[in-house]
């Protein structure tokens, strides 16, 4: 017996029950993720009745559900309950709806993945040319309406007339082309030729829109939700592969959980705080699923893998969601008094799942020995649970230092480039062991090395070493070389601060000093833009008698340039070789502090 149906729809009457709600998505479903070069291929395949492959969708008729809108439909407009799930063919009819119906544009992604809004258009007389690709003739721009023919010429369509003028069609007129046909043919006052040629145009590409018949496939209402789900998960392994949040989406709504909303309210609390700005989905499951997998008994070691993810129950997120979220808020305060305030001088963002997980788990431990403790009445029960509350107290107590020590080790050992799920688990297994004083040193902090020539290799604002320099000068209370002011309150405050050369480029040049020594991070602190604007491009000799005049008090001076650990008498001879050497020692000093090992 079959459990579907297989019909085959007019695509205009699948997207109008899309606008008014008739037709909907599980809330499993992903994201809206295309690019414009899908869409533009996507329109090209339909102007010429070429097949773009069935849809799968699932009846829910009186079926209560937990669904959303396909991107795009305006609720204003949804009159509806919705009776028809679409299960797979959601990316092509997202692009399809946003095109041809909405007036608002449609929200895709450019070449280098950033979100932008983009108006699509056919150009007439090209349609109708079977010299030219179809896909070259689907042209598509911004806001500002300007295109781009396959001949290179730019067009203006800021205005309905300008697409007459050029004879250029929108696609979001396509089920309502009569209109404009008729404003074409009167703007160019009915010339034979022009009427002919949107009559063709009218007769063979809008009409492959109007007669496209889509195959769907409509799976019947009792089917039950598990199988949805296996089959939801089946049909995407080809295409863009599913990530694991949106496999536990699909999954956790069986046991009717909203994932999706549930991380959108957490992210955007979480996202309050700019030093988490870049957390993500994976991230925050990565540190809960560490935190269930330890506390469950039936499995040896606390795991993030993407199995381990995968194998997460909708009960297992609800328990220590909270638990999660409040993990990243002590990591927030703990990494602010590094003097990491912002996402992008977060050297790894891995670590900070690590770091998270640490704090949450030693919180909820003591939280747990607390309560315990004051439930027992009798010494003799007492006992081992005291034991229990002072190991976790110490963890609590004692934890900044180590954790400290344990974070810079990894920065500066550069211990999360590769491996992460697993060097992940080890950390946060082992840091809580260390904490708690049951075992030695964690791997992390015994293996980490740092050798004084790789500064000299640090260039790259993106490196995790360069970061964690930047933030040991801040740290270290670097003070601002005109007045003399912290640096801290201006990135705590995300004012404008830049990466000032200490010896200029153009002065090293000239010297004929290679630009990857004085590139390095050797040669680099941290300056509020206004400062560095005032004395770039001059040698140090140039430069110091600003200070000086900034500042007056030569004490303060002293302290102004020891704060970014350099030595005035350098600079004041500009004595490059000798500043070199002497700020690579240190800074050799500084980082062998942190990681707490020569």
């Amino acid at each position: 017996m079959s459990t579907f149906n297989i019909d085959r729809p007019l695509l205009s009457e699948i997207l109008t029950d899309i606008g008014t709600g008739r037709i909907q998505l599980p809330d499993f479903q992903r994201d809206w993720i295309w690019d414009d070069d899908r869409i533009r291929s996507l329109l090209a395949s339909v102007s010429q009745a070429f097949p773009i492959g069935a849809v799968l969708t699932l009846a829910v008729d009186g079926k209560k559900s937990l669904t959303r809108l396909v991107e795009g439909v305006n609720r204003a407009n949804v009159i509806e309950s919705p009776n028809t799930l679409i299960l797979d063919g959601q990316q092509r009819l997202t692009a399809l709806f946003q095109t041809l119906k909405s007036e608002c544009g449609v929200y895709t992604l450019n070449t280098k993945g950033k979100p932008v809004t983009r108006y699509y258009y056919l150009d007439i007389e090209k349609c109708l040319s079977d010299e030219i690709d179809r896909e070259k003739v689907v042209l598509s721009c911004r806001d500002n309406r300007r295109v781009q023919r396959a001949s290179g010429e730019i067009i203006d369509l800021d205005s309905t007339e300008m697409e007459y003028e050029n004879s250029i069609f929108p696609v979001n007129k396509i089920f309502d082309s009569d209109d404009w046909g008729d404003e074409y043919k009167d703007h160019w006052q009915q010339d034979p030729s022009k009427r002919e040629l949107f009559n063709t145009f009218n007769r063979e590409v809008i009409g492959c829109f109007k007669q496209y018949n889509l195959p769907t496939i409509r799976l019947r209402e009792d089917t039950p939700r598990k199988a949805v789900c296996l089959i939801f998960e089946k049909l995407n392994t080809k295409g863009v592969e599913l990530t694991v949040f949106e496999l536990l989406t699909a999954s956790f709504a069986i046991d009717n959980f909203q994932l999706r909303e549930d991380w959108k309210g957490r992210s955007k609390r979480l996202k309050k705080y700019p030093v988490l700005d870049d957390l993500n989905n994976t991230d925050f499951l990565r540190t809960l699923t560490l935190l269930s997998t330890k506390a469950n008994p039936d499995i040896a070691t606390a795991s993030c893998t993407r199995q381990s993810r995968l194998q997460l129950t909708a009960e297992d997120y609800k328990k220590w969601a909270n638990i999660t979220e409040g993990g990243f808020i002590q990591a927030v305060k703990f990494l602010n008094d590094l003097k990491i305030f912002r996402a992008k001088d977060v050297p790894y963002q891995t670590q900070l799942t690590t770091l998270a997980a640490i704090l949450a788990d030693v919180n909820a431990a003591y939280k747990s020995a607390v309560e315990a403790l004051q439930s027992e009445d009798t010494l003799e029960s007492k006992e081992p649970l005291t034991e229990e509350f002072i190991k976790a107290y110490k963890a609590k107590e004692d934890n900044d230092q180590k954790i400290s020590q344990w974070y810079w080790c990894g920065v500066f050992g550069e211990m999360y480039a590769g491996a992460i799920d697993t060097r992940i688990a080890n950390d946060f297994s082992e840091v809580i062991s260390w904490l708690r004083e049951e075992t030695d040193l964690p791997s992390t902090v015994r293996e980490a090395n740092f050798q004084l020539d790789k500064l000299l290799e640090v260039r790259n604002r993106r490196s995790a070493v360069y970061k964690g320099t930047i933030a040991l000068f801040i740290h270290n209370g670097c003070l601002d070389f005109l007045t003399g002011s912290s640096i801290e309150n201006k990135v705590s405050s995300d004012s404008d601060i830049d990466i000032h050369h200490i010896f200029p480029s153009d002065w090293c040049k000239r010297k004929g000093i290679e630009s990857n020594i004085f590139n390095s991070i050797v040669n680099k602190t941290v300056l509020s833009s206004t400062t560095n604007r005032s004395i770039k491009e001059q040698a140090p000799s140039k430069y110091l008698p600003k200070i000086r005049a900034a500042n007056i008090d030569e004490a303060k001076i002293d302290e102004i340039l020891t704060s970014h650990l350099i030595s005035a008498e350098f600079l004041c001879e500009d004595d490059f070789w000798g500043f070199i050497k002497d700020r690579k020692e240190a800074l050799l000093r500084a980082i062998e502090t942190v990681m707490g090992k020569r």
